[in-house]
């Protein structure tokens, strides 16, 4: 989490609440977070010298507003060309399915139909941020979201092709 904040951090100096917002409208198809995580984070980055923190109003109240420092800089660029941790598959649903063997075949069945649900919902996230999107983009910002996008097609192919040779 904390090289995911530096790197929003490094487009431009944030709040938290504006982190949050950034993450709902760009990586949280493939990596979010919460409030609950994103505040302590902030706070570790900031005992690192990571990231600066100054106060600025904004008429009704106070915003702590957040910038990468050129430490948190050396660090976001480090973990930017490693080769550590590229690929630590976690899907739940996956787990699921591998313990239902003992369960009725209409129940599994329905457990995937409502998961498939889950994904085009998810789907129709990302497209509903690709239309309004109006503006010029990092080409790499375009390229996660493709592949969240493929990635998404992929899971509910598969969990399609899944219902089908359980029936």
């Amino acid at each position: 989490m904390e090289n995911v904040i530096l790197g929003f951090l490094m487009i431009k100096p944030m709040s938290g609440y504006e982190l949050r917002k950034s993450m709902l409208n760009s990586t949280g198809v493939f990596y979010d977070s919460s409030f609950g995580t994103i505040f302590p984070t902030l706070k570790k980055l900031k005992e690192k010298n990571l990231i600066s923190t100054d106060s600025q109003s904004n008429g009704k109240r106070t915003v702590l507003v957040h910038s990468i420092t050129e430490k948190g800089k050396n660090m976001l660029n480090k973990w930017l060309i490693s080769g550590d941790n590229y690929l630590k598959l976690r899907y739940e649903f996956l787990a699921k399915i591998f313990f239902s063997g003992h369960l009725d075949k209409s129940t599994i069945e329905s457990t995937i139909i409502n998961h498939m649900h889950e994904l085009q919902g998810t789907l129709n996230m990302i497209s509903e941020l690709e239309s309004k999107s109006h503006e010029p983009q990092d080409p790499f910002h375009v390229y996660t979201v493709e592949f969240a996008k493929d990635f998404y097609r992929f899971l509910y192919q598969w969990n399609l092709e899944l219902k089908n040779r359980i029936k």
